[in-house]
């Protein structure tokens, strides 16, 4: 057995590993990344790099139904699923050169296919390779939830990282699960000709701020998407067609579908099995592995992000784990984790995205803030592309400094890179009133948002009218 003596092993491919393993060899470091599948991850090989194209192209279709109220005669557009997924492939073949093991050794990185697994407090099996290194960071990711539905062992399902390799398009897809995935994909379905309904077996969205998830909802809804909230599955099996019956139960009674496809989405857990940790000395909680603020296990030479630590699906939250991690590690930089300032989308349409405290979030703190609401229907872009559907909401201390923002609109994720960079800066509303903005655009409303409540309560006491609404203290 080789014996390799490396400045930081990466435990996990994935978008977190990816991130910290890079940015540690850029930084001169001598790092051993260990994955026992496909680089890249969930992100690209089942989730946001194929969720993006196949949205993508669900949006075109949906562009040629909506053309009437521009003057463009509407039509159903003719879909070719078979197309469709040759296009969210090239997508993934042509993201996944970034990630690719032979580029990664370009940049100086040890890749080994290999499963790893702690033997004592500072090594790491993997394959034939003894990994004795100064630092660990363990980016295990995570693996979907298999919920406990009765029937569900009798019949064929999908999961995040199958849906995308079907052949054919659902005639009715029945997605069990309300989330960001699982709402995700029912857009992009029925857009794409499938009839889908999606079971939620609590509130759909929950995660966002309600006013801004209701915004999508009454969009997917209209596009006749079918969700039933707060339901149970009573039962599934075969109907001896190639088909599965579901039956639910939700508080206006109970229904039996006849599905093509059921598409698990009710949610995803850590992926811990085999790691040895109880041999490393780390603590693993029903979250995940437990960290402080800095990320650091029990263990004090291993650091755990992303996923694994339960903080699931996003991206841009552990790629910033991934360089808090490495600025200890490597820079030797005291760090701690402020995810909250890192912002977070959901890939529908229109979009939402969040940064910082929310209004739930705030008032569980205790925290005093204002509320600023500013209508897409204002912004001078929205109302020439017919998009004024959705607001952009803020969350505001007494002097006028940035707490959280929320967008549900067109264009969100892009726009809240704006609010990001306030809240990460400590920028306030001057600063973002002063900039110029470009003319039409959707980041107008970002502006014209900051503009007018200051020019409605600059002096911090009176209490401002927007757009014809009195904030809320």
């Amino acid at each position: 057995m080789g014996r390799l003596v490396p400045d930081l092993c990466v435990i996990g491919g994935g978008p977190a590993g990816i991130h910290a393993a890079t940015t540690a060899a850029a930084l001169g470091a001598r790092v051993v990344l260990v994955e026992r599948g496909r680089t890249g991850g969930l992100s690209l090989h089942g989730g946001s790099v194929s969720m993006r194209a196949l949205a993508a192209a669900a949006a075109r279709a949906q562009a040629m139904r909506d053309g009437a109220p521009l003057g463009v005669g509407a039509h159903e557009p003719e879909i070719d699923f078979a197309a469709v997924r040759r296009h969210v492939a090239g997508a993934v073949a042509a993201a996944s050169t970034s990630c690719s093991p032979g580029r990664l050794q370009a940049l100086g990185i040890q890749v080994l296919a290999a499963e790893a697994r702690f033997s004592n407090a500072g090594t790491v099996i993997a394959g034939d390779s003894e990994i004795a290194a100064r630092g660990f960071i363990i980016a295990a990711g995570s693996r979907p939830v298999v919920p406990a539905a009765p029937g569900l062992d009798g019949v064929d399902y999908l999961t995040p990282e199958t849906v995308f390799g079907l052949e054919r398009r659902p005639r009715h897809l029945v997605i069990l699960g309300g989330g960001d995935s699982g709402i995700e994909t029912a857009q992009a379905f029925r857009r794409l000709g499938s009839n889908v309904t999606v079971v939620e077996f609590g509130t759909p969205l929950s995660r966002w701020d309600p006013e801004l998830a209701a915004v999508v909802l009454r969009r997917l809804r209209r596009e006749g998407v079918v969700i039933r909230d707060n339901a149970k599955v009573m039962g599934m099996d075969r109907n001896g067609r190639g088909r599965v019956r579901v039956q639910i139960k939700w508080p206006a009674g109970v229904e039996t579908y006849d599905a093509s496809h059921v598409l698990l989405a009710a949610g995803r857990r850590p992926n811990l099995a085999g790691l040895g940790l109880a041999e490393a000395g780390i603590v693993e909680d029903d979250n995940g592995i437990s960290v402080d603020d800095r990320l650091v296990t029990a263990n004090p030479r291993v650091f755990a992000i992303g996923d694994c630590i339960g903080e699931c699906g996003s991206v841009a939250l552990a790629r910033h784990h991934a360089e808090v991690a490495v600025s200890q590690l490597v820079e030797r930089k005291r760090a701690s984790e402020e995810g909250w300032k890192v912002p977070r989308s959901l890939g529908t349409d229109p979009g939402v995205a969040e940064v910082g405290l929310t209004e739930a979030e705030a008032r569980r703190r205790g925290v005093a803030f204002r509320i600023l609401r500013a209508p897409f229907a204002e912004g001078e872009r929205a109302l020439a592309e017919r998009c004024g559907e959705g607001h952009l909401k803020l969350l505001l201390d007494d002097s006028h400094r940035l707490l959280g923002a929320g967008l549900a609109g067109a264009g969100a994720a892009e726009l809240m890179d704006t609010w990001a960079l306030a809240l990460s800066a400590g920028l306030g509303l001057q600063q973002i009133a002063a900039h110029a903005s470009v003319f039409p655009s959707f980041g107008g409303i970002c502006k014209n948002a900051a503009m007018a409540y200051l020019l409605a309560n600059g002096d911090g006491k009176a209490g401002p009218i927007l757009f014809g609404r009195r904030l809320r203290r």
